[in-house]
């Protein structure tokens, strides 16, 4: 980019996961027992998940409503599918976060009247290790956001699933760039097409399912921290070499 007497160099670097500082972090005592838990509450059902803090960008309410959708269009998952949605509260300083945050709980609620308590697990709390363990054994995780520069959630959760996941993935999260092949990709402002993604996700098969596993496996380790950081380094040097 070219200013008046200056020149800025402008560049793009992937940014993936660690998968051994994941790998280790998930092997904690704290995570193996909310595995149990997990596994206990779930009781045999399909595990869709969501672990987002609450901000406006994250796009929960628009993916609770498409969860409603889902369950309202396709009533033979009611008691069948079990919807965990794990939110780390954000900026409730905020009075904008607050009312967007009670809006998504009364959504919440509501869905939980309508189809049962069982439904939907709604929590607003920082539980790492109920993150870390839900990643383990999720057989969809949903990412919406309106816009997000990368979204490690999609890629943490692609590397520490153990279940051959389905990933549902907003074309808005630069993520996308590279699990896009292998992610069900969808418009973060059309709810009816999430609801559609999330059916889709819950009736591939398993071919279909470990295939598009293993490609968001491999997606999600491009540009590991050590290599984006490496990479970066690699072009500073380089501008400073050809002037």
């Amino acid at each position: 980019v070219l200013f008046e007497d200056g020149e800025t160099v402008v560049a793009d670097f992937v940014l993936g996961v660690d998968p051994d500082a994941l790998e280790t972090a998930a092997a904690d005592e704290a995570v193996l027992a909310a595995a149990d838990d997990l596994g206990a509450e779930r009781a045999g059902r399909r595990l869709l998940l969501r672990a987002d803090r609450t901000d406006l960008s994250k796009n929960i309410l628009r993916g609770l409503l498409a969860f409603e959708l889902l369950l309202e269009r396709h009533p033979e998952h009611r008691d069948r599918v079990w919807h965990v949605a794990l939110l780390n509260p954000s900026r409730q300083d905020v009075p904008e976060y607050v009312e967007y945050l009670q809006a998504c709980q009364q959504a919440a609620d509501r869905i939980r009247e309508r189809f049962g308590e069982h439904s939907l697990d709604f929590a607003v709390e920082n539980d790492y290790p109920r993150v870390l363990a839900a990643f383990r054994i999720y057989d969809v995780l949903l990412t919406n956001p309106v816009i997000d520069g990368t979204n490690l959630v999609a890629k943490e959760g692609a590397v520490l699933n153990r279940n051959d996941g389905a990933v549902v993935l907003s074309r808005t999260a630069g993520a996308t760039q590279v699990m896009g092949d292998d992610a069900l990709v969808v418009n973060p402002y059309d709810v009816e097409e999430q609801a559609e993604a999330l059916q889709r996700a819950l009736t591939m098969d398993y071919e279909e399912r470990s295939g598009r596993a293993k490609g968001l496996r491999e997606a999600a380790v491009r540009g590991r921290p050590s290599d984006w950081f490496a990479a970066q380094r690699a072009r500073l040097s380089s501008i400073v070499h050809v002037r």
